[in-house]
This record gives structure tokens, C-alpha cells and sequence, in this order.
């Protein structure tokens, strides 16, 4: 827009005075306002800026904390494997020891029953035959253990139960 358009002229050549006077201080009263809402926005953005700066904090010592707990927890599994692999090869041991020692001429003696549970259980897969072997195992070891508790308690006046 020109000057000519905003502003009426005077007779010589001038522009009115009040006209230029009420569209400076319109034109101060945009720009204020103006200035208002930016300084609005900026503290708004400041205050975001900070929440999130603390989420950031927040998020970092979550992280931090998580790390070491994966650290130690993936220590504990190198240990374990560790371990393991220490338990497999002694067991892998114990096997090797007992097919070098256990024959079948031998091995309907040397079974003891607790072997003979866990060949039918595990090995050849049958649990209730398995279970019903081991359950009579435990109600046999209960009956002598009562006898033997009541011969102890007649000879030497001693109980175990």
C-alpha cells in the first residue's frame, strides 16, 4: 500500500498529523502484542525445553541403571554357563565311568532303585509306572524307618521320631 491510499493529505502537500499519530500507535500496539505472544511462546517453549530436559535426565539414569543391570545379569549368565559346563563334563564323566564299569553281566545287581526310577521315567518315558515304583520306594523306606525307630527306642530308650 502506497502513503497516498493510508494517509488523506493536506492542503499543501503534508500529511494529518492525528491520522499518522493513530496508525503509529496502531501499528506499536501489533507489534506489542505482537511481542507479547512471542514472549508467551518463548517461555512456554523455555518450560517445555526444561520438562523435557529432565525426561532426558530421567531417561538417561534409567538407561544407566538398566545397563548395570544387564551387566551383572549377563555376568551371572556367563557364570552359570560357566558352570554348566562344568556340571555337563563331570556328568559326561560320571556316564563314561558308569558304561565303563556297569556291564550287563553286572548291572541287574549294581542298579539301585532310584536309577531303575529314572530309566523307566525318563528314558523309556513311563511316568506312571515311574511314579508308582519311586511312591512304593518311599512307603517301604517310612516303614523301616518306623521299625528301625521302635527297635532303637526298646534297646536304648533312644527316638529318632
Amino acid at each position: 500500500m502506497g502513503n497516498k491510499e493510508l494517509f488523506k493529505t493536506v492542503l499543501f502537500g503534508g500529511f494529518q498529523k492525528e491520522e499518522v499519530w493513530n496508525y503509529m500507535q496502531e501499528v506499536e500496539a501489533e507489534i506489542e502484542g505482537g511481542r507479547q505472544v512471542a514472549e508467551r511462546a518463548q517461555q512456554e517453549y523455555a518450560q517445555q525445553l526444561e520438562e523435557e530436559n529432565l525426561m532426558r535426565q530421567k531417561l538417561s539414569q534409567q538407561l544407566s541403571d538398566e545397563q548395570e543391570r544387564t551387566e551383572k545379569l549377563e555376568e551371572e549368565k556367563n557364570a552359570m554357563e560357566s558352570e554348566l559346563g562344568t556340571l555337563q563334563a563331570e556328568a559326561e564323566s560320571l556316564r563314561a565311568e558308569k558304561a565303563e564299569l556297569q556291564t550287563e553281566l553286572n548291572k541287574a545287581t549294581s542298579d539301585i532303585i532310584a536309577v531303575y526310577v529314572y530309566e523307566q521315567g525318563i528314558i523309556n518315558a513311563k511316568y506312571s509306572y515311574s511314579t508308582a515304583v519311586g511312591l512304593f520306594n518311599t512307603v517301604v523306606n517310612i516303614i523301616l524307618l518306623i521299625i528301625v525307630n521302635r527297635i532303637a527306642k526298646k534297646a536304648a530308650d533312644v527316638s529318632f521320631v
